[in-house]
């Protein structure tokens, strides 16, 4: 629908579901804590590298943005982002959980593929 991803874009996220590391994924195929035949998430440890506690989430098709994603995928990866943001409170006993999605490059979409940002937020680390 509101699309903005260069022609051949590569994404990141989709090549790491499908099992492939080289210099277009940051992260690693270990990475991945939780694997479903509808989403997947994986440890942020790119983003933000001063906040351990952030896992990304994403649908196992690719989806510029929140625009694209069928409700058959919304309901498993919001289910998955409220039991993340409960197993990071409860592991780091943090003071809160920041939850983030971003869509097209006004809205500081990066990269293109849609995802849920999972992180802990305390007074030792910073969201952003």
């Amino acid at each position: 629908m509101y699309n903005h991803a260069p022609e051949n874009y590569l994404c990141p996220f989709c090549l790491l579901i499908r099992g492939i590391e080289n210099a277009h994924t940051y992260a690693m195929h270990t990475d991945i804590v939780h694997h479903t035949p509808t989403v997947t998430a994986f440890i942020g440890s790119h983003q933000w590298p001063n906040n351990h506690g952030n896992v990304i989430v994403v649908p196992n098709e690719h989806f510029e943005n929140i625009s694209d994603l069928p409700l058959h995928f919304a309901s498993p990866l919001h289910e998955l982002v409220k039991t993340l943001a409960l197993a990071l409170k409860t592991v780091y006993a943090c003071e809160g959980i920041s939850t983030r999605q971003h869509n097209e490059p006004a809205g500081t979409e990066r990269p293109p593929p849609e995802s849920w940002w999972v992180q802990k937020v305390s007074a030792d680390s910073t969201a952003d």
